[in-house]
């Protein structure tokens, strides 16, 4: 069950010492929660969703905001008897083959990302390819406090580090920021590097 934004933002205003929020607004604290629920999802993969691709006859390279305008990060990718298709590293392609972009072949066996904004889907097929594409998609932003989050209410606590290290952050705090980042990189699977005091 997930929680409204109104109760992440009363405990968030709680953990930086502002119940009135007087040093920062209801709506500033709302927009961070948002965009802190949206990274929040891209590294924990929660809300993810299926879309069509539609590949035109020998097209390799897609924009993937053209066509998969909520995807933040492609995770898979179907053809259409259901096959997964193989991940592959874009640099991998040209030690497999150097002229990757132009190989042909019936159907596509693999596919990569190049960055976040190019898909690759190869080799390319003489017809139109309808793919499956999975992606974790962009979460919804919490436009009032009523919205409910999307994400699992374990996942709300990261939302909530992050929103909190990003006001101290704005608020000069640095002394209390160690706190909520070290939550966040262990959420994240990261550690933080230890501050080294001189001799």
């Amino acid at each position: 069950m997930a929680q409204t934004a109104a109760t992440l933002l009363d405990i968030v205003a709680l953990r930086v010492r502002d119940p009135s929020n007087t040093a920062h607004s209801r709506s500033t604290v709302l927009g961070l929660l948002s965009d802190a629920q949206r990274l929040v999802n891209g590294i924990a993969e929660e809300v993810v969703a299926t879309a069509t691709l539609t590949v035109p006859p020998y097209r390799t390279i897609l924009p993937v905001e053209e066509n998969l305008a909520t995807c933040l990060r492609l995770t898979g990718m179907r053809d259409e008897s259901g096959r997964s298709l193989t991940p592959v590293p874009w640099r991998a392609l040209a030690h497999a083959n150097r002229a990757w972009w132009r190989a042909t072949a019936s159907r596509s066996r693999c596919w990569s990302t190049i960055g976040r904004d190019l898909v690759v889907v190869t080799p390319a097929a003489p017809d139109t390819q309808t793919l499956t594409a999975v992606f974790v998609t962009k979460t919804t932003a919490l436009a009032t406090e009523a919205t409910v989050t999307e994400v699992t209410n374990a996942t709300d606590a990261a939302i909530m580090d992050l929103t909190e290290a990003l006001l101290l952050l704005k608020s000069r705090r640095l002394d209390a920021v160690g706190g909520p980042m070290a939550r966040v990189a262990a959420f994240a699977g990261m550690s933080l590097p230890t501050q080294q005091t001189p001799a």
